[in-house]
Order: structure tokens, then C-alpha cells, then sequence
């Protein structure tokens, strides 16, 4: 895997500082439920003294009393060099046979233990190669045809009835989950 949760971890320290010291130059947003905190988020972010992700995520789901949270960094490769230098190597191979892409190549970072993303069902223009750091993901794909004539389903949660028509991939620690820009 191009990181592992400890490399994560002390990233996410890093930036976390930054932030609680007034630095807004990076974008990240914090959910409790499907809810996106827009106040003391920093108290929220990881701590040293959490010593791991686990431990994080322990912390929060003590002061939360179990809620669902979720952790969201966005152009998280401009928090982490090493990260983006091996991603660089991951897609250069890639980017022979296909070109650059036309829209942007980028590393997002999503950490939490919700079941479902906060902001719910999103629609994506671009192909995407996840990396399982820590637990397990589910990733639910549709075709992007399925939804043509259908009412507007981003950011809900009530899809349920359209499940049967999605993929479902799944990923451990290690692995990698991949789906085309056409879902």
C-alpha cells in the first residue's frame, strides 16, 4: 500500500495542528452523523496523544457516545509529499497508455466509523483507485446511465430502492478498490 495507517496518522496530527492554529489553506470537513460540524472543529482532529487512528477514533466515539463520525480531506496529497511522490509512481505507468486525465488526479482522504458517507450518495466524474488503510470499505456503484430519468439522489440517504442495481466493492487493509469515471 503507498501508506500505512501510522504514516496516516502522523500526517493527519500535522495538518490537524495547523488547523487549530488558524491555518485554512487545506479544505476538510468533520460530520457527526450526516451532519457537517462548522464549529470547534478542532477539537475533533486527531492529537498526538491519540497515538493511532484506532486511538482517535476511540477518543471521539467516547465524547460523541457513539454517533457516527466522519473525518474529510480533500487534495490531501498537499499534506503529504511521500504520499503524493508514490502516487505519482502508482499512475505514471497508467498515464503512458492513457493520457493525463482531463479533470484533475487528486487523494482524498476519508476516515470515520460511519456506515454510510456523511454526506451520502455522491456522483463523480472521474475514475478512482481507492487504498484500504484501516478497517474495512464498502463502496456501492452505479452505472452513471442507471440514473438518467431518475429524480436527483445526490447527497441523500433514501436509496435503498436502487441497490439492487448497483456494484458492490469491497476492500481490506492493503487492498485496492477501483471504479471508471462511467460509475
Amino acid at each position: 500500500p503507498p501508506v500505512t495507517g501510522s504514516h496516516v496518522f502522523e500526517r493527519l496530527v500535522a495538518a490537524s495542528d495547523r488547523w487549530r492554529g488558524g491555518d485554512r489553506t487545506f479544505a476538510l470537513e468533520f460530520c457527526i452523523g450526516h451532519t457537517r460540524l462548522l464549529a470547534d472543529v478542532g477539537r475533533y482532529l486527531p492529537r498526538g496523544s491519540d497515538g493511532t487512528i484506532a486511538g482517535w477514533s476511540a477518543r471521539l466515539s467516547a465524547m460523541l457516545g457513539g454517533q457516527a463520525f466522519g473525518l474529510v480531506v480533500d487534495d490531501y496529497h498537499v499534506l503529504d509529499t511521500p504520499l503524493w511522490m508514490r502516487m505519482s509512481q502508482f499512475v505514471r505507468g497508467l498515464y503512458a497508455h492513457t493520457g493525463l486525465p482531463g479533470e484533475q488526479a487528486k487523494a482524498a482522504l476519508f476516515l470515520g466509523n460511519y456506515h454510510r458517507t456523511p454526506f451520502g450518495l455522491h456522483r463523480g466524474r472521474s475514475s478512482n483507485f481507492m487504498f484500504v488503510v484501516e478497517g474495512v470499505k464498502r463502496i456501492r456503484a452505479w452505472p452513471d446511465a442507471f440514473f438518467r430519468g431518475k429524480e436527483d439522489l445526490t447527497n441523500r440517504l433514501d436509496y435503498e430502492r436502487y441497490n439492487a442495481a448497483s456494484v458492490v466493492l469491497q476492500g481490506k487493509p492493503g487492498e485496492v478498490i477501483y471504479w471508471p469515471s462511467p460509475y
